[in-house]
């Protein structure tokens, strides 16, 4: 077209405008930061009210910025305190790595508190400080099943020691700091909230040991395999809880799955006294009531005008607890000199009064407040009469696999990896996202549970619901309304 026909034809300009004005118009509607100095070079414009004077983009708030160093300054001055396990066994007469966790020195002469379950089995622990020297530690188990803390002497001194907080004062919505060496990433941190305080879990391991933990903190802290045992800290980097297991989608056995962002932690008032009493004692000794019991919920206390307290399920026979005359639904508020809120206080009671001590008990039975002398039982009665009771054997062969099982843990892998070479390999060298399996469900022994599986009052442990095709458990004989009273000796 030449420029005479534009000249002719006036409208082709008006369309050729408006077609322009069209496309700055649409432009400038979908990113309102687009402005258009000529049909082909198109400027970016930074929103007028986030520049500062000078015309450029401003820096940090003075205190957004202290709240950025101050959690920098808490990491560095508490990172020292933290320490990386790492842990052997001796099979076959050589030696295997058995695993990894974290740690924290909770006093300057050479003690460490852990989980329980990172060192369980364990014939050599090597304990790692931030700044690299290593030392070899000498382990206290708490070979129990509802405390999963141990602790660790290492022969030295002036150690940068952790202070613990008060956990009966956390509350969810506060930050929460986790520090630990997740994977064996050492000296790793990371930051949430506490989710949830009081929260009730049941985790294992790979051996197939389960624990069971009352009135645990629940935090949004990131912790994955290797956080175990280490601290999670409030925003003065003292301790309120011990990272321990976490919640999974795919299993049970807090860690045996995909994380699904829930982590639990034992609270920090709990593994001080433990660790004191291992430090102390050298061992814990439990002693029994030989009853099944259930924290009150805040209604119930309300309507019975207690500040705590726990109330009898069950009753079991031939225990203590049934010769002095305790029955179903009385509820104990007090046993020597502490006072009972919940039924940690009344796990706690236990440990520190031996089996075989008479104590004082307090209860109410209705509405009434009395008084009964009790001597601690020194084991757990278990339950007899007419329900079924049998002892499950692991099998030396797998029928589908006829290899000699030295071990449920080795059992667990190769049912659950059976063409994964790593499952036989030492823990540290299996392939992340082939954990150890059991291949069942439990569920608490509620009423509910009580009365579709017909299980008697006395009897307490975790009822099965569920058992895959082809499991361990399966190989092991478990069904649907099995209760699980023990596992090994626990």
């Amino acid at each position: 077209m030449s420029m005479n026909n534009i000249v002719r034809h006036p409208a082709l300009w008006i369309s050729a405008a408006a077609l322009v004005g069209v496309l700055a118009f649409q432009a400038g509607r979908a990113n309102p930061t687009l402005s258009l100095t000529s049909r082909n070079s198109p400027v970016i414009t930074k929103p007028a009210g986030l520049l500062n004077e000078s015309g450029s983009m401003p820096s940090a708030s003075p205190s957004l910025r202290q709240f950025d160093t101050q959690f920098a300054d808490l990491v560095d001055r508490i990172g020292p305190s933290v320490v990386h396990i790492r842990t052997t066994t001796t099979q076959g007469g050589r030696e295997r790595d058995l695993g990894q966790g974290s740690g924290v020195i909770i006093r300057p002469d050479g003690w460490i508190v852990t989980n329980d379950h990172v060192v369980n089995g364990s014939s050599s622990v090597t304990v790692i400080l931030q700044n690299g020297r290593e030392y070899k530690g000498r382990v206290i188990e708490s070979d129990d099943d509802r405390n999963d803390i141990a602790v660790i002497k290492i022969e030295a001194n002036d150690l940068p020691a952790a202070k613990f907080a008060d956990s009966s004062q956390v509350r969810p919505g506060e930050y929460a700091i986790a520090v630990g060496a997740p994977f064996g990433l050492e000296n790793t941190v990371t930051i949430g909230h506490i989710s949830a305080v009081g929260r009730m879990n049941a985790a294992g391991s790979e051996t197939g040991e389960v624990r069971t933990y009352a009135s645990m903190i629940q935090t949004d802290a990131p912790i994955n395999p290797g956080n175990s045992g280490g601290p999670l800290l409030n925003i003065d980097g003292d301790i309120v809880g011990i990272n321990t297991s976490i919640y999974s989608g795919q299993s049970m056995f807090g860690g045996g799955g995909q994380s699904a962002g829930i982590g639990f932690s034992i609270p920090s008032n709990q593994v001080e006294f433990i660790a004191d009493l291992l430090i102390n004692n050298k061992q814990l000794k439990r002693g029994y009531l030989n009853i099944a019991m259930a924290t009150l919920k805040p209604y119930e206390l309300e309507e019975k005008g207690l500040a705590g307290g726990i109330r009898i399920e069950g009753v079991q026979p031939g225990g203590t607890s049934e010769k002095v005359g305790l029955k179903k639904d009385d509820i104990i508020t007090k046993i020597g000199s502490y006072s009972i809120k919940d039924d940690q206080d009344l796990l706690n009671a236990m440990l520190r009064y031996a089996p075989g001590e008479t104590v004082d008990v307090q209860y109410v039975r209705g509405g009434k407040t009395q008084n009964v002398s009790v001597k601690i039982d020194a084991e757990l009665i278990e339950q007899q009469g007419n329900y079924h009771r049998r002892k499950l054997q692991v099998p030396e062969t797998d029928p589908q696999n006829p290899l000699q099982i030295p071990d449920l843990g080795d059992l667990f892998n190769r049912r659950n990896n059976p063409e994964d070479d790593s499952a036989n390999a030492p823990q540290s060298e299996r392939k992340i996202g082939a954990p150890a399996r059991l291949g069942v469900q439990f569920q608490d022994l509620d009423e509910s549970a009580r009365e579709t599986y017909q299980i008697p009052a006395g009897m307490s442990g975790v009822v099965v619901v569920s058992v895959e095709p082809k499991s361990v458990a399966a190989l092991l004989g478990l069904r649907t309304g099995d209760v699980i009273t023990q596992l090994g000796n626990k």
